[in-house]
């Protein structure tokens, strides 16, 4: 990023969007609670963008922006990257999607009925998709009317087999 693009993202708004991400301009990056948990590519990105924004303010050199940008490349966790940034003023990489496990951890697989129940509601959508179409092709062309009933019939019995499932998972 030039030192032109830097400024006017800098007159422009607080906060400003790279990837779908932000970089905030007033994150205070010392307060995380857990210094140790790992980072993803996406968070060293960030880093390595908002290094470019100092360079193009003046408070990097060259020198030592390519070295930044070397250690943030390889870095692994929310410390490493943490550091590089201690010396700086906002913007600061918004780290705040790597946080610590928990309810996700904590919280029991799905339960394979429930993906069962689920997926037989969703086979009697594709059948009536499909069949109910043919039905209609079928009656208008050659005056085979009858094939409404098969057609209505299997969504309904996927859909009743859903039903089955799901009220067999709830009650144990």
């Amino acid at each position: 990023m030039s030192r032109h693009q830097a400024n006017r993202a800098r007159r422009t708004g607080r906060n400003r969007q790279v990837s779908g991400q932000f970089l905030s301009y007033y994150s205070d990056m010392g307060q995380s609670s857990d210094s140790s948990i790992r980072i993803s590519d996406a968070e060293r990105d960030l880093a390595v963008t908002a290094l470019w924004e100092h360079l193009g303010t003046g408070r990097l050199d060259p020198a030592e922006h390519e070295e930044r940008c070397t250690k943030a490349a390889v870095a692994r966790t929310r410390a490493e990257l943490e550091a590089l940034f201690a010396d700086l003023p906002a913007p600061h990489p918004d780290l705040s999607a790597a946080v610590p496990p928990t309810e996700l951890a904590t919280k029991p697989p799905t339960d394979l009925q429930e993906t069962e129940s689920d997926t037989l509601a969703g086979v009697g959508v594709v059948a009536l998709m499909f069949s109910l179409p043919a039905a209609i092709y079928l009656t208008m062309q050659h005056g085979l009317w009858w094939t409404f009933f098969p057609a209505v019939g299997i969504t309904l019995l996927f859909w009743v087999l859903s039903d089955l499932v799901e009220k067999r998972r709830r009650d144990g």
